[in-house]
C-alpha cells in the first residue's frame, strides 16, 4: 500500500514481521557520484532492505516520500510527515507501537514532526531514532568550522543554500530548527551521529535540549567517521543498526 503526499508520489509500506509494530522513516537525500541527490522509491527500497538485513531483523516500516524544497518549501515536508502519521493511525497502529526514525534532514523533520503532532494534540510516538540528524539550519554549532575538513560528504556553503531554499526567514523556527524546540513528554531517544561530521553539533545541540527537558536521550557519537556513517556497508554500520534494534525494542 502507499501513502499519497501533496504532489502525488508514495511511500512504501513493507509488510513484514517484527516489534514495533511500525516505523515512520523519513529520509530525503543520498550521495551518488560524490553528489547529494533526492532519494527515489527504488533508492528508499534498496537502503530499507540493506539495512534490515545488516541488522538481522524484521520490521514494518514505512518510508515517506515527502515533498522537498526548492519546489515545495517550509511547511511542505511537515506536512506530509503528519499525513503520513495520520495515515498510520487511522490505519489502527497504536502510538505505543509506532516509532519515528530518520537520517540526516529527516532526521531533525521527524523532530518537527514531534512538535507538530503535539501542537494539533495528537499522541506521541514510542520512541525516536535520529542518524546524523540536521536539526539547526543557522549554523550556530562549532562543528561547522572544527570538522569543515574532515566530512567528506557535506559542506556549510551548499547547506546554507539548502536551508535558504527550504525555509528563507524562518530558519530559527523549532518547526525548522528542531535543536531549538520543546520537547517536554516526549519519548525516549537515540541519536547516533560521526565524530568527524559536519553536524555533529547538531546532535549534540538536540541531545541537550531533550536532556534539559526531562527526556530520556542516548547519544552515540562513532570517533573518526562522516555523516550518516550508519547506511554504509562497514562494521561500525552493523553495530549502529544493532544499538538502534535493542534500542526500539527496550522502548516501542
Amino acid at each position: 500500500m502507499s501513502v499519497l503526499t501533496g504532489d502525488g508520489d508514495g511511500g512504501h509500506l513493507l509488510h513484514v514481521k517484527g516489534a514495533p509494530d511500525v516505523i515512520l522513516e523519513l529520509s530525503t537525500h543520498l550521495l551518488r557520484d560524490g553528489r547529494i541527490v533526492p532519494l527515489t522509491d527504488e533508492d528508499r527500497r534498496a537502503i530499507l532492505d540493506e539495512n534490515l538485513r545488516m541488522a538481522d531483523q524484521a520490521l514494518r516500516v514505512l518510508a515517506v516520500a515527502y515533498r522537498l524544497a526548492p519546489e515545495h518549501p517550509f511547511p511542505a515536508a511537515l506536512d506530509d510527515a503528519t499525513e503520513a502519521y495520520r495515515h498510520l493511525l487511522s490505519s489502527g497502529y497504536e502510538p505505543r507501537h509506532i516509532a519515528f526514525a530518520g537520517e540526516s534532514a529527516g532526521g531533525g523533520l521527524i523532530y518537527c514532526l514531534g512538535q507538530r503532532i503535539k501542537e494539533l494534540g495528537l499522541p506521541l510516538p514510542a520512541a525516536m531514532v535520529g542518524i546524523s540528524p540536521w536539526t539547526d539550519l543557522t549554523f550556530t554549532g562549532a562543528s561547522y568550522k572544527t570538522n569543515a575538513k574532515k566530512d567528506p560528504s557535506l559542506n556549510e556553503a551548499a547547506l546554507r543554500r539548502y536551508a535558504k531554499a527550504y525555509a528563507d526567514g524562518r530558519q530559527d523556527d523549532p518547526l525548522v530548527s528542531p535543536a531549538f524546540g520543546d520537547y517536554n513528554g516526549f519519548p525516549p531517544a537515540l541519536i547516533l551521529a560521526g565524530g568527524n561530521e559536519l553536524l555533529l553539533s547538531d546532535s549534540e545541540m538536540l541531545a541537550a535540549r531533550l536532556v534539559s527537558s526531562g527526556c530520556r536521550c542516548e547519544l552515540h557519537v562513532e570517533e573518526g567517521l562522516w555523516h550518516v556513517y550508519v547506511l554504509f556497508g562497514i562494521p561500525e554500520a552493523r553495530a549502529a543498526l544493532d544499538k538502534i534494534t535493542e534500542f526500539l525494542e527496550l522502548w516501542a
